[in-house]
């Protein structure tokens, strides 16, 4: 019972010691020389059927890292036919990204998480000679999370851009930083 208790006693001193090593009020060293603002826009397009939406959302970055993120919709419709099928997409894009600064091997960079919500109506209609026959309808509820990587050095200058291309369309998000004075 005694070596338990000496264990425990050692185990809990080993962890407060390894809690930090400043007793700085403020918090940890800054990981940024500035405080950041922007925005990350996002454009999405497609060609058939054609559309071409944008929004955009505010962002923060504080010099320890922390990124704060505005939320957004995108609206988007188009309908086209080529004479033998005819198709008709209507949506909304429901944005609300997370991230964080990483730093690593002199690379400086973001991690976002694009947190967007897709509710779809796709509608396709095939010609058979004479009248459009409704081939599908289909509601789509679906997620886009799957990460975005923007350079810091890209962001406060021309913009740090990740671009998707895949069925549902052509996916732009960029990033654009300018950093604030700290005083």
């Amino acid at each position: 019972m005694r070596s338990l208790f000496v264990c425990v006693f050692f185990a809990a001193l080993f962890a407060i010691a390894g809690c930090g090593s400043s007793n700085n009020a403020t918090g940890p060293d800054p990981e940024l020389d500035n405080n950041y603002t922007g925005t990350l826009h996002l454009n999405f397009s497609n060609e058939f059927p054609e559309f071409d939406e944008s929004t955009t959302v505010s962002v923060e970055v504080d010099k320890y890292g922390n990124m704060t993120f505005g939320t957004g919709t995108l609206n988007y419709s188009g309908e086209d036919d080529n004479g033998e099928m005819k198709m008709n997409r209507t949506g909304t894009l429901t944005i609300q990204p997370n991230g964080e600064y990483i730093s690593g091997t002199g690379n400086e960079h973001f991690a976002v998480n694009e947190n967007t919500t897709v509710n779809e109506r796709i509608q396709t209609w095939i010609w058979d000679g004479s009248v459009w026959q409704l081939y599908l309808d289909e509601n789509i509820t679906a997620t886009w999370n799957g990460g975005l990587v923007f350079d810091l050095g890209e962001a406060t200058t021309t913009g740090s851009v990740c671009e998707v291309t895949n069925s549902q369309g052509s996916i732009v998000w960029t990033l654009t930083l300018t950093p604030e004075l700290i005083p």
